[in-house]
């Protein structure tokens, strides 16, 4: 049929589809997805997601909150008062507490059930937990991790002040 307008679909042939692939015709390319996840695959993505997001997750949590507390600690001196030292302090409050809502979360995602027993100790804290989690700690995480990225923005403001205006730096801090 050289010549005409007929076109022979290559994909129309039985033996191109095969039980194990996947072809994707939605923007109009055959796209390889890939092999069907098996049994095993799921298994493996699970315990990954319970190493990485649970147990990494909380460890990381852990070293940041220690880190935090000893920041506020030794920023909160005597010797250390300065406007540059107040926001390093609220950078760590907030870096602080976003660490913990993201135990919290990390817990809540990884390790409880879904469904809990309202009997025990432990129950009632899933459920009170399961209860706050949408109106108030999930807002509160991302209004914690606003507030750390404002004090982070509000630090560079205030040495690129400190380096290339120092007079201006100097005036404020005499009269603040």
């Amino acid at each position: 049929m050289e010549g005409s307008d007929y076109y022979e679909d290559p994909y129309d042939t039985p033996d191109y589809y095969d039980s194990e692939y996947q072809v994707n015709f939605t923007n109009g390319s055959d796209t390889y997805c890939g092999a069907q996840p098996t049994e095993e695959d799921f298994e493996l993505y699970g315990t990954m997601s319970l190493v990485i997001a649970g147990y990494g997750n909380i460890v990381l949590a852990v070293f940041g909150i220690i880190a935090n507390i000893l920041a506020i600690c030794i920023f909160s001196k005597k010797s250390f008062k300065s406007n540059f030292n107040n926001l390093l302090i609220a950078l760590a409050v907030c870096d602080l507490l976003f660490l913990i809502l993201s135990i919290a979360e990390s817990t809540r995602s990884s390790f409880q059930e879904h469904r809990s027993n309202s009997s025990s100790l432990a129950g009632q804290a899933i459920f009170l937990h399961h209860l706050l989690f949408p109106y108030f700690l999930y807002p509160l995480h991302n209004i914690l991790l606003s507030a750390s990225i404002f004090m982070t923005v509000s630090i560079s403001i205030e040495r690129y002040l400190a380096i290339f205006h120092p007079l201006v730096y100097r005036n404020r801090q005499e009269h603040g």
